[in-house]
């Protein structure tokens, strides 16, 4: 009980300092301690491949953690009842000035990539889903001059993938180009 309280409260509390910035791989640590219970009592098998020196991102905590948790929890519902392996996974690297986030689990895959990001648009029974996951997502990184892409993977299961520009690109100073006649 102490632990999860402990987990609950620091997922809760706001970011300190830097605002407009965050950091993968210990917001993924938080996201995951929140549904721990979860995914060892439903034998889901997590495989984290975050790479150690990603910058910051150009998103604040609180968004990044409401986009991981949100991530992870449409995953873990799309694994219950599951026959055979249950894995959920989440990689983070860096591609030019872009870190790449995906979350991919062996589940049913999306059954209508065309909608999945609409509001209020659900494949989950009624009273177990909102519909507003992977809009309010698609927003915050958008917002963050990101992008967001939805895939289903062979032979089954689904991948969300995201790239949020990194802090320090953000933070680049202007340079004035010279034109010359």
């Amino acid at each position: 009980m102490k632990r999860i309280i402990g987990n609950l409260l620091r997922f809760s509390r706001h970011g300190a300092g830097d605002t407009q910035s965050a950091e993968l791989s210990p917001l993924v640590q938080d996201v995951l301690a929140l549904r721990e219970y979860y995914t060892r009592t439903r034998n889901v098998r997590i495989e984290l491949d975050i790479a150690p020196d990603l910058p910051f991102l150009a998103v604040t905590e609180d968004e990044l953690k409401q986009i991981l948790l949100n991530l992870v929890n449409n995953s873990s519902d799309a694994l219950e009842g599951m026959p055979g392996t249950k894995q959920l996974s989440i990689r983070g690297y860096q591609s030019g000035l872009r870190a790449v986030i995906e979350v991919e689990d062996t589940g049913p895959g999306f059954g209508n990539l065309n909608r999945a990001l609409d509001p209020f648009y659900t494949t989950k029974p009624v009273g177990k889903g909102t519909g507003l996951g992977l809009s309010v997502c698609y927003g915050i990184v958008k917002e963050r001059g990101g992008d967001l892409r939805i895939e289903n993977v062979e032979p089954h299961g689904a991948r969300v993938t995201i790239e949020l520009p990194l802090a320090e690109a953000t933070a680049l100073p202007l340079v004035a180009v010279e034109a010359h006649a």
